[in-house]
């Protein structure tokens, strides 16, 4: 009797310890998540910070200038246009034969 319940105790104390590890490695990696969305987030705003220095600095005409024959730089103002994604295939019961 008492190695039955000095069994059933182990067991649950293993038990709750690996439901424990599998919640601190959880936290763990939802704090790494927070600090890789934080880097992101510091990088784009020096992107950003960048770009708004950039366009003070230089006007249009310099720009122009900088890119070269204006027909081109046209090419450069439009939006780039969407490439469709291809639909996977999905199995159907005659792919299972």
């Amino acid at each position: 009797m008492f190695a039955k319940l000095l069994a059933i105790i182990l067991i649950t104390i293993c038990t709750a310890l690996a439901l424990l590890s599998l919640r601190q490695s959880r936290i763990d990696i939802v704090n790494e998540m927070t600090h890789v969305h934080r880097n992101a987030m510091r990088q784009r705003l020096m992107v950003w910070t960048a770009r708004e220095r950039l366009a003070e600095l230089l006007q249009s005409d310099q720009l122009h200038s900088i890119v070269g024959n204006p027909d081109n730089w046209s090419i450069l103002e439009q939006p780039r246009p969407q490439q469709p994604q291809p639909i996977p295939h999905e199995p159907t019961d005659a792919d299972r034969g």
